[in-house]
């Protein structure tokens, strides 16, 4: 049982308490799955025509106070946001238990009801544009997400869009964003989201994550999403509609005018499908990573690699960074024809982002790079692909279970939950860089290990693999020198190499170019 209402929180546009006193004496509303009400089953609902009235049943306070403090906070939150209706109202009651809060608003149109009714595809694709603004601004300013069911928006009176439901949760860069989009595309492309539609909503989902995201350090939003859509599940007819999608949101030369070719013949990531049998033949792969601008290294690397037959070779990123080599270390591995992941300091040199953090040492160095390499040389940095992903191997440069994908760390504490994420994903191999630390940490029989001795080692018993083939320009483990690893697909075995080479001429360089004395001390000691 309830009783009146206790309190009202006043505010300039505050629900009269008579009407809701008479809200609360209409039936409850019976919540179902795809019915007129979705919600949770602890949610209590009452409904006319005009106004919403609803309460969690398991939400209880020991006093009228402590129920009014929760209600107020949770309204001053609201407010700041400005995601909901200004007459939204909460109030406190007493039950047979405690006290509990509700809230009262007028009754909108949700938006998945009025998608249903609209005859006008720009009307259509002006509500999913209205949702992605509404998440996508939210999302940038306080790092949280929006639930994003389409029944979690809806419209009043005057055509203004606003978030009905009371949940919020982890911001998780884009991952829940792009399964609401997947969903969009799965769920209309029987109907009214052709190729051409599909594209005009990714280009308005662009213009949005240009605006909101556009100063956010770290994270290349568009790719990112593009990355995370490419992991959802389509059929024929709605995968042709997210290929449109990822289409519009791909970045485009920033002079249409101007053809750009490539320096070298280079990898492209349209390619990628070129790439993905490799993983499933007999030939050995050479991985590479974090060059960090270090040519010496990499070419006592190349010549070990091309010194055994092997013609196939991947980076996993971080061409530049650190070191003072960045233009040669570019023009080799489009010389090569090298299949290159992008790194974190890829992607702050191509796009000139990322400045926020990181040491002054590595910032300095940077700022050098941008200044020192072509501006073709930059896009092809920022237009590299995140992820290499197919059933048998996973490549990245951060983490496999980083939605970012080149910004998490793989060591001791995080090897663990990503190992758990591969098993959960079925995917047995992961090779990834960041972390300068050659080795791999395995799952076997649910317990994981820890595995860097300079060896060859079987994976057939593994659950998963997550392998690091160390630091071409800058290991850290203590030991001086380049290195690298061999997979062999047929027997599924990786081996770690480490080679010697003139790190005196690299230090000379870095002298010539002013470089922090840290980064020369660095190289010397393998830290």
């Amino acid at each position: 049982m309830y009783s009146e209402v206790i309190d009202v929180i006043q505010h300039p546009h505050a629900i009269n308490e008579a009407v809701i006193t008479r809200l609360l004496l209409l039936p409850e509303v019976t919540l179902s799955h795809g019915g007129v009400f979705t919600g949770k089953p602890t949610t209590r609902l009452h409904c006319s025509q005009d106004y919403i009235l609803k309460a969690q049943r398991d939400l209880n306070f020991s006093s009228q106070k402590l129920a009014f403090a929760w209600a107020t906070k949770k309204h001053e939150k609201e407010q700041a946001c400005k995601l909901y209706v200004p007459e939204k109202t909460w109030f406190t009651q007493q039950t047979e238990i405690g006290w509990t809060v509700a809230s009262i608003s007028p009754r909108l149109q949700t938006i998945h009801s009025l998608i249903e009714q609209e005859t006008s595809l720009e009307a259509k694709l002006r509500y999913l544009a209205g949702i992605t603004s509404l998440y996508l601004a939210y999302g940038a300013t306080h790092h949280e997400r929006l639930d994003e069911g389409l029944s979690n928006f809806g419209i009043d009176k005057h055509g203004h869009m606003y978030y009905i439901d009371d949940d919020f949760y982890a911001w998780d860069h884009l991952l829940s964003f792009a399964n609401m989009i997947a969903l969009w595309i799965r769920l209309f492309s029987s109907s009214w989201l052709d190729s051409r539609a599909s594209y005009m909503l990714g280009s308005m989902i662009k213009k949005q994550l240009n605006l909101h995201f556009s100063e956010h350090a770290g994270v290349d939003y568009p790719d990112v999403l593009i990355e995370h859509l490419k992991q959802q599940f389509f059929n024929a007819q709605s995968k042709i509609c997210m290929l449109s999608m990822c289409s519009a949101l791909t970045p485009q030369p920033e002079d249409t005018t101007t053809v750009i070719q490539p320096l070298k013949k280079q990898m492209l990531v349209s390619d990628e499908q070129n790439i993905t049998p490799w993983f499933c033949e007999k030939e050995p792969i050479a991985v590479i990573s974090d060059i960090h601008a270090n040519l010496p290294a990499l070419e006592v690397v190349l010549d070990d690699i091309k010194s055994q037959g092997i013609k196939r070779i991947v980076c996993l990123g971080d061409i530049v960074g650190y070191g003072p080599h960045p233009s040669e270390c570019i023009q080799r591995l489009q010389e090569e024809n090298i299949f290159t992941i992008r790194g974190n300091h890829d992607y702050m040199v191509g796009s000139g982002k990322d400045f926020s953090h990181g040491s002054q040492s590595s910032l300095y160095v940077a700022k050098w790079t941008i200044q020192v390499i072509s501006g073709r040389e930059k896009k092809w940095l920022k237009t590299l692909p995140l992820q290499l992903r197919n059933k048998e191997v996973m490549l990245v440069h951060g983490a496999p279970r980083d939605p970012t994908f080149f910004n998490a760390y793989v060591y001791e504490r995080t090897a663990e939950p990503n190992l758990q994420w591969m098993n959960e994903q079925m995917l047995p191999i992961c090779f990834h860089g960041h972390s300068h630390l050659q080795g791999m940490y395995v799952l076997q029989a649910g317990n994981v290990f820890l595995q860097k001795e300079l060896e060859t080692y079987k994976l057939h018993q593994h659950t998963a693999s997550l392998i690091c083939p160390g630091a071409v320009g800058q290991p850290r483990n203590g030991i001086p020198g380049a290195e690298y690893a061999i997979y062999y697909p047929e027997q599924k075995e990786v081996m770690f190499k480490r080679l010697e080479y003139d790190i005196a001429q690299v230090i000379a360089d870095m002298k010539k170019f002013e470089f922090p004395e840290q980064l020369s001390t660095r190289l010397e000691q393998g830290f």
